[in-house]
């Protein structure tokens, strides 16, 4: 892909969106990116998000969600003008129904240690509705977290392949320092898919790197902090610089 002064630019990158957030950030670096390659993506930029919810699904129609809050019939499922994320290449979903699994993890007889960190019981006591993810993780963390455990083989496939692809990527354009794949994650603390998965997506991230021998990539992460989403105003303003 050309630069605005004309040169090459094929520098490989793998981004990766978390949540809605994340997929909203994608779909507009699409836009931009195929305005500027003659409406095509260009071949050495992968985009993959992740997300709990599922495409085409409307919070508030479903009942789930703030009626107040505008924002929640479009976190999922974004559009530009007329770009959207590919839902085969460049999206997946990672919501589930968990309630089963959160009392089985909670009356379990067997400690499953890997659950550690999970306070099923009071994920229990949020009911089955909460629990599923499909409609979202709710800004609750956890359930954002257990989605990702829930599928986490699928995701591990789907970043190792981005990798692989990125690896052929830096290996066709010679190698060596200035030729390494940049991996940018994108995410909001504000909710709780981004903020519940994005340390595991950097650890299954580095795993995958790992299993490839693959060591020419740089890791970046971009956050969007809660108060993004405040209203400007005094106090947000003190916040914002203490």
């Amino acid at each position: 892909m050309q630069d605005s002064s004309g040169e090459n630019n094929d520098q490989p990158a793998f981004i990766i969106g978390l949540g809605g957030t994340g997929q909203w950030v994608l779909t507009y670096l699409k836009s931009e990116l195929m305005e500027l390659n003659g409406g095509v993506m260009p071949d050495e930029v992968q985009l993959l998000g992740f997300d709990t919810q599922a495409p085409d699904v409307n919070l508030l129609k479903a009942g789930v969600g703030n009626a107040t809050d505008g924002r929640m019939g479009q976190l999922t499922d974004a559009q530009v003008g007329n770009i959207r994320l590919d839902k085969n290449t460049e999206f997946f979903q990672i919501g589930s129904h968990l309630f089963d699994l959160v009392k089985e993890i909670r009356h379990s007889d067997f400690p499953r240690p890997e659950f550690d960190w999970l306070d099923a019981a009071y994920l229990e006591n949020l009911g089955p509705l909460i629990c599923n993810t499909i409609y979202g993780a709710g800004a609750y963390r956890q359930l954002g977290r257990l989605s990702l455990f829930n599928k986490v083989d699928a995701i591990y496939h789907r970043l190792h392949q981005g990798l692989q692809n990125g690896q052929r990527a830096v290996g066709g354009i010679g190698g060596g320092p200035a030729n390494s794949l940049s991996v940018v994650i994108v995410t909001s603390l504000a909710g709780g898919t981004g903020s519940g998965i994005f340390i595991d997506i950097a650890w299954l991230l580095r795993t995958a790197a790992k299993s490839l021998g693959f060591a020419a990539y740089n890791l970046s992460l971009f956050v969007v902090m809660p108060t993004a989403w405040e209203q400007a105003g005094q106090d947000t303003d003190k916040r914002l610089r203490s």
